[in-house]
Formats: C-alpha cells, structure tokens, sequence
C-alpha cells in the first residue's frame, strides 16, 4: 500500500498534469471558436448583403428616379446661373464691341486733326515766307 505522502505526490503529478491538459484544451477550443465566428461573421455579412441587395430590388428603379429628380432639381438653379452669365457676357461683349468702334472713330478723328493741324502748319509756314520775301516782315508765332 501507497503512504499517504506518496497519494499526495501522485494527487499533486495528476493535478498539474490535468491543469496543463485543460490550460493547452482551452487554448485550442478558445482558437476553434475565434475561427469559427471568423467564419460565421464573414457569413452573416454576405447573408445580411445578400438580403439588403433583394430587398432593395423592388425599390431600386424608384430610388433611380428619385435620385434624377434630386439632381435635376438641383441643377435648375445652376443652368439659371449658367444662362443669366451667358446674357450677361453677350451683353459684355456688345459693349466691348461699341467702344471699339467708338474708339475707332476717335482715333480716326484725332488722326484727321493732326492731318488738317499738319497742313495748316505747312500753309502758316508758306505765309510767312510769303510775308518775309514780299514784305520783309518777319512773323514770329
């Protein structure tokens, strides 16, 4: 027969061997279930997906034109924008376009000034050579 010490030595192998069984057990049953809600999750998210995506078929057309109406009636006030810029830039451009004729007969006027302003100058000098040879009067100006 076993002395007590000897139970006890043998209860205490057990123990720490059964310990050790159950630690390494649940280390693996605890990665068994991590993988298998892995799994599951990724499942689930595919079926709940899946049944979203059904769901919505009916809806889908309709939410299609829902979507063009939301953007065209957005875009109203922008193509209003887009026109009332277009008048205005014709507008511009008419006004662009009467002060370059307006400038151009400015210059045209100025142009014909200094033509007339030359001419007038040479018969001012042709006076005074005229006065200066028949008269011998100098004329100072």
């Amino acid at each position: 027969m076993l002395a007590p010490e000897d139970i006890q030595s043998i209860q205490g192998v057990v123990k720490t061997g059964v310990d050790n069984a159950l630690v390494a057990f649940r280390g693996e049953v605890r990665k068994d279930i991590d993988n298998a809600l892995v799994v599951f999750r990724g499942e689930v998210r595919k079926d709940i997906k899946t049944e979203i995506a059904v769901a919505l078929i009916p809806f889908r057309e309709e939410i299609r034109k829902d979507i063009k109406t939301e953007i065209a009636g957005a875009l109203v006030p922008v193509w209003e924008e887009i026109k009332d810029l277009r008048h205005d830039m014709n507008g511009l451009r008419e006004q662009i376009q009467h002060l370059a004729v307006t400038l151009d007969k400015f210059l045209k006027r100025i142009t014909d000034y200094e033509d007339e302003l030359t001419l007038l100058k040479a018969d001012v000098h042709r006076i005074k050579d005229i006065l200066k040879e028949k008269l011998g009067v100098e004329v100072a100006i």
